[in-house]
C-alpha cells in the first residue's frame, strides 16, 4: 500500500508516493493512496489546463508512472475510493447500472499501460480523469518508491476569488471539501462526481453555481458550459437533464431518461444559471 503524493493538471499537482504492502494482498501489487497540493494554476481562458500545488485529500484526476519499471507488456491501474476488508482497493462502491436492464455495470476507472520498455519512459492518461483515494497497480514487474508514481490532480484552470476561515475547524475543514468536491468537478463541464457517472447534470451546477462563483472567477466557464445547453437544447426548448450528451434529441427521447429531460429543477438551469452568473460580483483576485 502506498500513502502518496500528487500533482494537480488543468490544474496540475504532482506529488510522491511512500509504500506498504497491502493486506492480504498476495499475488497483487502496491495500492497507493493519494496526498494532493494545490497552489496557482498556469493562466488560461475557459477550458484551459494548468498546475498548482498543495492539500492532503484524494486525487482527482490519474497516476503518472515512471516508465523505466514497467513491464513491457502491460500494467493495469485500478483507480478506487475505498479499500475491502483485505486492505485492497475495490470499485464496488461505485459500480453504476443499465437503465434499462437495471443490471450493474463495470465501475471502469482502470487504465492499461503497454509500456516500450525505454529508459525513463513516463506513463500519464491524456484522455481521462479518475475520481480516487486509492491506485492497485498490476502486472509491476519489481517494487515501486516514492520516485516511480505521482498522482495528478486535474479541473479546468480557474482564478481563486473568494475565501472563508473562521474560529471553528470544523467549519474550516467543511468549507476545504466544498472546496475540493468543486475542482474534482470541474474539468472542462460541471459535473456531479468525479468517480462515477461524470456528467454534467444542469440541475447540479444550478445548485452550486452561487457558491463556484464565491470561491472562483466561473463567468468564462459557465458562458462555454451554457453553449454547450443550446446547442443540446431541443426543437421545442426542453433543455436536457444534463449537456453535453452523446446522443441527438430523437435518441434521448427514447431512452429510460427521456422524460426527466426538462424537468424543475434541471431544465429550469437555462434560466437561472445565466442569472445567477448577472449577480456575481465582478472580482479582483487577492
Amino acid at each position: 500500500m502506498f500513502q502518496g503524493v500528487h500533482r494537480n493538471t488543468a490544474v496540475q499537482d504532482r506529488h510522491q508516493l511512500t509504500g506498504r504492502a497491502p493486506q492480504g494482498g498476495v499475488g497483487r501489487d502496491p495500492v497507493l493512496a493519494g496526498r494532493r497540493r494545490a497552489g496557482r494554476g498556469e493562466a488560461g481562458g475557459p477550458g484551459a489546463v494548468g498546475r498548482e500545488r498543495e492539500a492532503p485529500g484524494a486525487a482527482l484526476g490519474g497516476v503518472e508512472v515512471d516508465g523505466s519499471g514497467l513491464v513491457r507488456p502491460r500494467d493495469r491501474l485500478v483507480h478506487g475510493e475505498a479499500l475491502d476488508e483485505h486492505g485492497d482497493v475495490t470499485t464496488d462502491n461505485i459500480r453504476a447500472f443499465d437503465w434499462a436492464t437495471h443490471r450493474p455495470l463495470p465501475a471502469g476507472q482502470i487504465d492499461t499501460v503497454t509500456s516500450a520498455g525505454r529508459p525513463g519512459e513516463v506513463f500519464e492518461p491524456r484522455h481521462t480523469t479518475h475520481g480516487f483515494r486509492y491506485v492497485r497497480v498490476e502486472g509491476h514487474p519489481g517494487p515501486l518508491t516514492a520516485d516511480d508514481v505521482t498522482g495528478v490532480v486535474v479541473h479546468s484552470d480557474l482564478t481563486r476569488t473568494g475565501w472563508f476561515t473562521c474560529s471553528d475547524d470544523r467549519l474550516n475543514h467543511l468549507r476545504e471539501a466544498a472546496v475540493w468536491s468543486m475542482r474534482g468537478n470541474i474539468c472542462d463541464v460541471p459535473t456531479d462526481c468525479p468517480q462515477r457517472e461524470r456528467a454534467a447534470w444542469t440541475g447540479d451546477w444550478q445548485v452550486f453555481l452561487p457558491t463556484a462563483a464565491f470561491l472562483y472567477d466561473v463567468a468564462g466557464f459557465t458562458a462555454k458550459w451554457l453553449a454547450d445547453l443550446a446547442a443540446d437544447q431541443w426543437a421545442n426548448g426542453i433543455v436536457p437533464s444534463f449537456v453535453p450528451g452523446l446522443a441527438g434529441e430523437a435518441a434521448r427521447r427514447g431512452s429510460p431518461e427521456g422524460g426527466m429531460n426538462g424537468s424543475v429543477g434541471w431544465g429550469d438551469a437555462a434560466v437561472i444559471v445565466p442569472w445567477e452568473i448577472s449577480r456575481a460580483p465582478a472580482k479582483t483576485p487577492a
